[in-house]
């Protein structure tokens, strides 16, 4: 369906417009603020079931649009009413679409027949930023949720392989300077606890068979001076002499306990000598040692194996994020769009391997692409808009022909600093030039 006519009435600066295109393409041409681009916001926005905001000319009067599609099998009369809400500060109204036996349509049902339909080339496409424009070639494939979600399950891939990265970048700082002996094994540390357990008991009997030496040594040197003591006590007191010499009896008999326990005392310490703890101290102090760099070792020969698991399963995420950068390759190249050469990433839009800017493509091609870009999205509403100002005569004659060929109406709009507003068909103003 092409647009037949269309009435315009107080719509921001326009008074009245009446447009009698009958499916042909036109051109609407003017100086700025001469009202192209309300015509044209009025066209297209009543196409797409679309209420802007104040659109209500200066006399608050209602604002009026009518526009009559027509096809083969199908036409619609479309009439969008607007009138400026004080209070609320803006315009409101409604639409209302008959088909061509007047039954009425709604909008949603409108909507619904028109589709996801885009009608301006440059506002919609071409001067969209790259990302905008991968978006919107996602559409022109039909396939927005395959790619999506692989778009999402390499995001995921991705992210973890980012974290796992991060994770090999610590372990490779933490093992730059780090030293493996593979020599170094583990001393067992239970057997030289037993041995310090046993020297310590040996250690109390020594010291207990010690002490009973230095004892009796103690009692024998004063077994002189009581020997002496008494031998003067037994001049004075003769009738404790007795007494005395069995008091000296004892002390005699305990004088020899005390020399045969010297004697046996130092002979068993001539045979044992005095254990010691230093040497045990230093076997534990460099088992402990040794075992701290076993110890080491293990824990840098872990990271080692943790490190090459990570690595392992970076490897892998990239391998999968390829796979998925490979599938949404497939779909794109399978969807088969409907310009040769044209493809796209997550970085933007390419055109026989080139970025598809200006710069890099001319202005012609880029313009033809909108055209072929735009015509292949069209459905039941073949209408497009696009902007003229740019266009060589050349690219302007290739796209009429391709629009004619193609049954596709085209409101091609024009600044003329020296014209005020004007329509005219493609015919007229081929044959101006």
């Amino acid at each position: 369906m092409k647009i037949t006519s269309a009435t315009i009435k107080n719509y921001k600066n326009i008074s009245e417009l009446t447009i009698e295109p009958d499916g042909q393409s036109f051109i609407i041409a003017g100086s700025n603020a001469s009202g192209k681009s309300s015509a044209i916001q009025a066209l297209l926005g009543t196409l797409a079931g679309e209420k802007p905001k104040c659109v209500v000319g200066p006399d608050d009067e209602i604002a009026e649009v009518m526009v009559n599609i027509e096809g083969e099998n199908q036409g619609f009369h479309i009439v969008a009413r607007f009138q400026q809400d004080a209070v609320k500060g803006r315009s409101v109204g409604d639409m209302k679409i008959h088909d061509k036996d007047g039954n009425k349509m709604g909008i949603k049902a409108f909507r619904y027949l028109i589709g996801n339909a885009t009608f301006d080339v440059d506002r919609d496409f071409l001067s969209k930023t790259k990302i905008e424009q991968v978006e919107f070639l996602k559409k022109v494939t039909g396939r927005v949720s395959e790619i999506n979600e692989i778009d999402r399950k390499r995001k995921e891939a991705f992210d973890k392989r980012t974290t796992v990265n991060s994770r090999v970048r610590d372990i490779q700082g933490e093992l730059k300077d780090a030293d493996i002996d593979s020599s170094l094994k583990l001393i067992p540390i239970e057997p030289i606890k037993e041995k310090m357990n046993k020297i310590g008991e040996g250690l109390k009997t020594w010291q207990r068979i010690s002490g009973a030496v230095d004892e009796a040594r103690l009692s024998v040197s004063a077994h002189k001076d009581n020997v002496a003591t008494i031998d003067d006590e037994i001049a004075v007191l003769e009738q404790k002499i007795q007494n005395l010499k069995d008091r000296k009896t004892e002390l005699a008999e305990t004088h020899k306990q005390n020399l045969d326990k010297i004697e046996k005392g130092e002979a068993w310490l001539a045979k044992n000598p005095e254990p010691s703890m230093e040497a045990l101290s230093k076997e534990m102090d460099e088992a402990l040692e040794n075992n701290r760099l076993v110890e080491k070792r293990d824990a840098i020969l872990e990271k080692h194996k943790v490190l090459k698991d990570y690595k392992s399963e970076a490897l892998k995420l990239t391998e999968a994020i390829e796979q998925f950068d490979q599938e949404k390759k497939d779909i794109i190249a399978s969807s088969k769009l409907p310009v040769e050469g044209l493809t796209f990433d997550d970085d933007g839009v390419y055109l026989d391997g080139l970025p598809f800017e200006q710069g890099q493509i001319n202005t012609a091609k880029i313009q033809e692409v909108g055209f072929m870009l735009f015509r292949a999205l069209q459905n039941n509403i073949k209408v497009m808009k696009m902007n003229m100002n740019e266009m060589d005569k050349e690219t302007f004659g290739r796209i009429i022909k391709a629009a004619e060929e193609s049954g596709t109406q085209i409101i091609f709009e024009k600044v003329e600093w020296d014209k005020n507003f004007d329509i005219r068909f493609v015919e007229e103003y081929l044959d101006e030039e």
